[in-house]
């Protein structure tokens, strides 16, 4: 019998959520954002500059911990300030909620 992995900590499941190409570019096509950084370097800087990057990046927080997260078993992550803090913004940031068409790249 193999041994259980270590459990792991939000920060580490998030890490490797970012990383992973094709979770970004479907929470992307699925919610209108632009987590992928697609677009002209001017667009890019307007995003930036208006907040949207950081409500982009709060989004996707909120649906790793909602959607990978929670559905961990219990033994297997950390609970610590990370997550408490991923719980917050989950709770303040409805994933559910789509970029208007117009708005979309």
């Amino acid at each position: 019998m193999m041994p259980s992995p270590p459990p792991l900590t939000f920060a580490a499941c998030l890490a490797a959520c970012a990383a992973t190409r094709e979770l970004v570019e479907n929470f992307d096509r699925l919610t209108g954002r632009n987590l992928s950084l697609h677009g002209a370097p001017i667009e890019r800087m307007i995003d930036e500059a208006s907040g949207r990057t950081d409500a982009d990046c709060a989004a996707f927080v909120a649906f790793v911990y909602e959607c990978v997260w929670t559905r961990l078993p219990p033994e297997g992550r950390v609970e610590d300030a990370v997550s408490a803090w991923a719980a917050d913004m989950a709770a303040r940031v409805n994933i559910r909620d789509r970029v208007p068409e117009g708005q979309r790249r």
